[in-house]
Parts: C-alpha cells; sequence; structure tokens
C-alpha cells in the first residue's frame, strides 16, 4: 500500500478530506433566507468552508419552507440553512427532523428575544413603551398612510413568523385598529431606517437582532408580559389552510434559537463539514458585529467574512477540532 506522509496539522488533513470529497460531489449550497443577519452568518460560513476546508461553496436565496424541501429531497440542490429559527420552524422540524430523519439540526445555538417594535424617537416622544400603548387610537394614527387604520409591518409573506404575528395581533386586539401589511424586508427596513432620522410613527414585527441593523440604539422592542407556553398554540399556513382559525397564540414569543440545520447526506458525504456544522459557536454579540459591519457600515460582506475568518484563528481552530 502506498505510503502518504501526514500534513502538518488536522486542519490541513480535513481540507483534503473535503477537498477530494467535493471532486466526486457537487458543490456544498448554503440557503439563505435572506435576513440581515442570515446574509452575514452565511457569509462566515462560507469562508470558514471554503478557506479553511477546502470545500466549494454557492449561497441561493430561499425561504425556509425551500430550503427544508431542497435538504429532504437529498439532492444537493441546497445542504445547509445557516438560520434555522425555533419556535418559528417546529413544524419544518417536526416532518423533516423528527419524522423523515432527512435534516440534522446542530445542537449549537444563540438566541434573541422577539416582538414589535418602533423606533426610540417615537417611543420617547410619545409614551409608547408596550405592546398596549399600541390600542391607543391617536398612537395607531400616527401610523396611518392615507387610510383609516395604522400599519403595522408583520414581516414578508413568506415568513412563518408572519403568519404567528397576524395571530398575536387577533389576541392583542391590534388588528382592529392596524392593518397588518407584508412586503419584503429590504422595503421596510429602509423605511425604518428613514423613521429613525424623522421620528415618524412605525410598528414592525422584529427581533433584537433588529438593533444589529441599524444605528445603535436607534430602535426598542416594546414591553409585552412573558411568554405563556400554554398560550401558545400557533398553526403554519403550509399545514393547515384554515391554520388563522385553528391558531391560538395569546402570549408573547418565547426566546428565539437559532442555529444550522442541514441535510443529512453531508454526515456521509462531507463529514468534516457536518463536524463543523455541528461545532460553530456563534453569540448574539458576535453575529450583531457582522451584521452592523456588513449593513450600517456597509463593508463587503464576502471580504469581511474572509477577514474576519483570517483575523480569528483561535475561533474558527474551536469549530474544527476534533
Amino acid at each position: 500500500m502506498r505510503r502518504i506522509t501526514p500534513l502538518p496539522s488536522i486542519f490541513a488533513v480535513m481540507a483534503l478530506s473535503v477537498a477530494a470529497a467535493s471532486s466526486h460531489a457537487a458543490e456544498i449550497v448554503i440557503g439563505n433566507p435572506q435576513t440581515p443577519y442570515t446574509d452575514a452568518i452565511a457569509a462566515v460560513t462560507k469562508a470558514v468552508l471554503e478557506d479553511r476546508l477546502g470545500a466549494q461553496v454557492r449561497t441561493v436565496h430561499a425561504s425556509g419552507a425551500v430550503i427544508f424541501k431542497a435538504m429532504d429531497a437529498n439532492r444537493g440542490d441546497i445542504d445547509i440553512d445557516p438560520g434555522m429559527q425555533m419556535p418559528n420552524n417546529q413544524s419544518l422540524v417536526d416532518e423533516y427532523v423528527t419524522r423523515k430523519g432527512t435534516v440534522i439540526v446542530a445542537t449549537n445555538s444563540w438566541k434573541f428575544d422577539q416582538g414589535i417594535c418602533t423606533t426610540k424617537s417615537f417611543s420617547d416622544k410619545y409614551g409608547v413603551k408596550g405592546v398596549q400603548d399600541m390600542l391607543r387610537p391617536e398612537v395607531a394614527q400616527l401610523t396611518a398612510k392615507g387610510g383609516k387604520k395604522g400599519e403595522y409591518w408583520v414581516g414578508a409573506a413568506d415568513w412563518n413568523s408572519g403568519a404567528i404575528d397576524k395571530v398575536r395581533a387577533r389576541f392583542y386586539g391590534i388588528d382592529q385598529l392596524y392593518e397588518l401589511t407584508e412586503s419584503s424586508p429590504e422595503l421596510e427596513y429602509a423605511r425604518v431606517s428613514a423613521a429613525t432620522k424623522t421620528g415618524a410613527g412605525i410598528f414592525w414585527a422584529c427581533d433584537s437582532a433588529s438593533n444589529f441593523i441599524f444605528g445603535k440604539g436607534s430602535v426598542v422592542l416594546l414591553q409585552e408580559a412573558p411568554h405563556d407556553p400554554a398560550k401558545w398554540h400557533p398553526v403554519i399556513p403550509s399545514k393547515d389552510p384554515d391554520w388563522y382559525n385553528l391558531s391560538k397564540v395569546e402570549t408573547s414569543w418565547p426566546p428565539v434559537t437559532v442555529t444550522f440545520a442541514y441535510a443529512k447526506h453531508l454526515k456521509t458525504d462531507v463529514p468534516e463539514v457536518a463536524h463543523t456544522l455541528d461545532h460553530i459557536k456563534m453569540t448574539a454579540d458576535m453575529v450583531g458585529t457582522w451584521t452592523y459591519a456588513t449593513i450600517v457600515e456597509k463593508q463587503d460582506a464576502t471580504e469581511y467574512a474572509r477577514k474576519w475568518v483570517a483575523d480569528n484563528p483561535e475561533t474558527v481552530n474551536s469549530w474544527l477540532a476534533r
């Protein structure tokens, strides 16, 4: 048998192993739901897999449901979801992770809070501190755009969280005073950015990660009573056409957990990649730093990610270590 001289480090071995696997298989595809922080996570993940493991990686934009369906198909159309949120995607996890076993969810995760945001200037000027303040008619009218009702953006049309927030709005009575609007995140974030400068009234479904994409301290998450699991029974639209009437969501969001989900075939086809996804440990502050750099400071995401990986070898080495 031919003897191979050992390479200098385990990371070189892993890189060679992934490169060899890549020569026999299609490139690894990251499915990006295209939120600001998943843009940043996808860029850093791509940089780690390419620069440290020698993998060939491509990123495509797709919704969470499309990503999971593609991972389930096991064709390599999409292999990785870099920002799988729970409990938002519980139904997808139930189907593809628990029932079918075609998708794996990494155990490492980071958390943030989710709810409704407004700008700090609007909050301070009109005393809007909690969700109940949205029910003051004069506050609702300050967000109106020519109609009789105010406006509250619940997300993009294909977000599971948007469906849940519509039901929450019904419970709070928000739907009586506000039009529940849906549009692209890019459009809404542009409106929010403008409102932080003008002080205009605006409410949008958000999370504490919103602080990552606007000027620091310029937006606030409205106060709500603590989450009550007994009052959290959402039905996702893809599961039942009567989801709105069947859902019962009469409480605040639980803390949202974000982690990687990936196609099961990575475990056997490129185990070093699967190992890395299982061991990447992020924090909200870390993701916030990446996102702020690429969104607020407008640094190129690919260049920034590669530089961050090169400048943080100890952290990246811990993700790769066996």
